[in-house]
């Protein structure tokens, strides 16, 4: 396991999943015509006394995933630009760790 998500010696860990939908035709499946995304996104932040790390991660909607986990990590920065959503602005980008 990556030591920095290790969280036993974390004051907080935040961590949001969610969808992505990257493709101009949204599938659907079931009589509720849910739609499915292509890709799942998820941000972690683990604080601990004197550092905060960050990760992030965008998986293909895939089974089973076709490369190790580690080869989908990204940027916070790359989540927020495919979702739209912002994670985190007060805080800090240069006194954070990104893995």
């Amino acid at each position: 396991m990556n030591s920095s998500l290790t969280t036993s010696t974390a004051e907080a860990v935040f961590v949001f999943t969610g969808p992505i939908f990257d493709s101009q035709e949204i599938d659907v499946i079931g009589p509720g015509r849910v739609a499915v995304p292509t890709h799942f996104f998820k941000v972690i932040l683990v604080l601990r006394p004197h550092d905060r790390t960050l990760h992030a991660s965008i998986l293909p909607n895939l089974d089973p995933i076709p490369q190790p986990l580690d080869a989908f990590f990204v940027s916070a920065d790359e989540v927020e630009r495919r979702t739209g959503l912002g994670f985190f602005s007060s805080l800090d980008d240069s006194a954070m760790l990104q893995r």
